[in-house]
Protein backbone atom coordinates (compact mmCIF):
# COMPACT_ATOMS: atom_id res chain seq x y z
CA UNK A 1 0.00 0.00 0.00
CA UNK A 2 1.51 3.72 -0.98
CA UNK A 3 1.85 6.82 0.56
CA UNK A 4 -0.87 9.46 -0.11
CA UNK A 5 0.50 13.09 -0.42
CA UNK A 6 -0.56 14.16 2.94
CA UNK A 7 1.73 11.26 4.60
CA UNK A 8 4.49 11.74 2.32
CA UNK A 9 5.08 15.35 2.65
CA UNK A 10 4.30 14.79 6.95
CA UNK A 11 7.42 11.75 6.93
CA UNK A 12 9.55 14.37 4.49
CA UNK A 13 8.85 17.59 6.74
CA UNK A 14 7.47 19.59 4.17
CA UNK A 15 3.82 20.72 3.15
CA UNK A 16 1.62 18.16 0.60
CA UNK A 17 0.83 21.35 -1.28
CA UNK A 18 4.50 21.87 -2.34
CA UNK A 19 4.91 18.27 -2.36
CA UNK A 20 2.20 18.19 -5.55
CA UNK A 21 3.70 20.80 -7.10
CA UNK A 22 6.63 18.45 -7.31
CA UNK A 23 4.51 15.85 -8.43
CA UNK A 24 3.14 18.34 -11.27
CA UNK A 25 6.14 19.59 -12.03
CA UNK A 26 4.94 22.98 -11.11
CA UNK A 27 8.72 23.32 -9.73
CA UNK A 28 11.79 21.34 -9.28
CA UNK A 29 12.88 20.17 -5.87
CA UNK A 30 16.73 21.11 -4.31
CA UNK A 31 19.09 17.79 -4.09
CA UNK A 32 17.94 18.59 0.06
CA UNK A 33 14.08 18.53 -0.57
CA UNK A 34 15.00 15.12 -2.50
CA UNK A 35 16.59 13.53 0.26
CA UNK A 36 13.98 14.88 2.46
CA UNK A 37 11.42 12.76 0.37
CA UNK A 38 13.69 9.74 -0.01
CA UNK A 39 13.98 9.39 3.76
CA UNK A 40 10.30 9.75 3.97
CA UNK A 41 9.63 6.88 1.46
CA UNK A 42 12.69 5.36 3.19
CA UNK A 43 14.75 4.65 0.27
CA UNK A 44 18.12 6.49 -0.67
CA UNK A 45 18.13 9.68 -2.81
CA UNK A 46 19.59 8.08 -5.80
CA UNK A 47 16.95 5.67 -5.98
CA UNK A 48 14.48 8.10 -6.15
CA UNK A 49 16.21 9.42 -8.99
CA UNK A 50 16.76 6.29 -10.80
CA UNK A 51 13.70 5.26 -10.65
CA UNK A 52 12.28 9.06 -11.82
CA UNK A 53 14.36 8.55 -14.78
CA UNK A 54 13.12 4.78 -15.46
CA UNK A 55 9.44 6.03 -15.18
CA UNK A 56 10.24 9.16 -17.33
CA UNK A 57 11.59 6.37 -20.54
CA UNK A 58 8.98 4.43 -19.90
Amino acid sequence: MGLSQEQLAEQSSMHWTYLSEIETSKVSPSINVLRRIADGLGIRASQLVLEAEEATED
